[in-house]
């Protein structure tokens, strides 16, 4: 009875750090050379204890293959490389787009940043609309003595499917943006209502931005319209995020105050995390049983013909 026990134990320890992941534990890290692997520690850490096998690669690198002999050698690809203009080929936005209508497919985890990227040139291929180059998110509200360009965004009050109810402001920087009708793209986060995108943190052409908000015209990239993370599934059921900025994955900013309160950082990553890695919100069929409507026995069959009634 006693080995009973500590075998049930064993298996329930080893089920806790398997991850939940409907499509497999395999992640590809793809990390730019400006940014450090140790800033990011508690995201990347946050991954593993949840059972995810991390590989990391700079985006010029050549292996590990992001796919051999026509097979996906990956189930999630999280690329952390906001200002690589031409990564390897097998990183490039159409090898990635057909990485996702592959058998298995392949899910994305995109970081987005304020100049032109291979990334960006990604999001426009799933309907992002981009402000111009270098016009990060801007708020002058509410007063703090961080720069304007860190923005703390109140996660919505109503229940978003995606996230955990109650989740502290979340900490980032990075660009806003538009999302096209596409009914398979959505927001998670929107910007705050009182922020913009512009070139500078001062109030420098701030009259233009009041007059086009008056005028409701084309172009303005400003409100809580614009977008800061999305989510697009495509009709195969891979999975994209996009993200506006890296740094709300940061160790910095899951560790920064908000009124007296730790981030919500943390729980956000992780719930978002969780989406593109379809660990959530999954349907799935644990079994099914058919037979003839006229079978008291319910006896599945091998074959059925094409007037049988099930």
């Amino acid at each position: 009875m006693k080995l009973f026990s500590v075998v049930t134990l064993l298996a329930s320890l080893a089920a806790s750090v398997v991850a939940r992941s409907s499509t497999g534990d395999s992640v590809l890290v793809v990390l730019e050379k400006g940014l450090n692997k140790e800033d990011y520690s508690i995201f990347f850490g946050n991954l593993e204890r949840r059972g995810y096998q991390l590989t990391f690669r700079q985006p010029n690198d050549t292996t590990p293959e992001v796919i051999k002999y026509d097979v996906p050698q990956f189930s999630h690809i999280i690329f952390f490389a906001p200002t690589t203009k031409t990564p390897a080929k097998d990183l490039l936005p159409q090898n990635l787009i057909d990485l996702m209508t592959s058998d298995p497919s392949t899910n994305l985890l995109v970081a987005l940043g304020p100049s032109a990227s291979a990334a960006s040139t990604l999001a426009a291929e799933f309907g992002l609309s981009l402000p111009p180059p270098n016009t990060p998110l801007i708020s002058h509200f509410p007063p703090r003595k961080t720069p304007h360009s860190i923005v703390n965004i109140p996660v919505p009050d109503y229940q978003h499917p995606l996230l955990t109810p109650k989740i502290s402001p979340v900490v980032f920087e990075g660009i806003g943006y538009g999302l096209s009708d596409n009914p398979l793209l959505f927001p998670i986060l929107n910007a705050p209502a009182e922020s913009f995108c512009a070139d500078s943190t001062n109030d420098k052409g701030a009259d233009v931005i009041v007059e086009a908000a008056e005028k409701g015209g084309e172009g303005l990239w400003a409100g809580s319209k614009l977008a800061v993370v999305s989510g697009f599934q495509t009709k195969n059921g891979a999975r994209a995020l996009f993200a506006g900025g890296v740094k709300m994955f940061s160790n910095e900013f899951a560790d920064t105050e908000v009124s007296g309160r730790q981030s919500g950082n943390r729980q956000f990553v992780q719930d978002i995390t969780a989406w593109t890695f379809k660990e959530s919100l999954v349907l799935k069929v644990e079994s099914a049983t058919h037979y003839l409507a006229s079978d008291a026995t319910h006896t599945q069959k091998d074959q059925y013909t094409i007037n049988d009634q099930l």
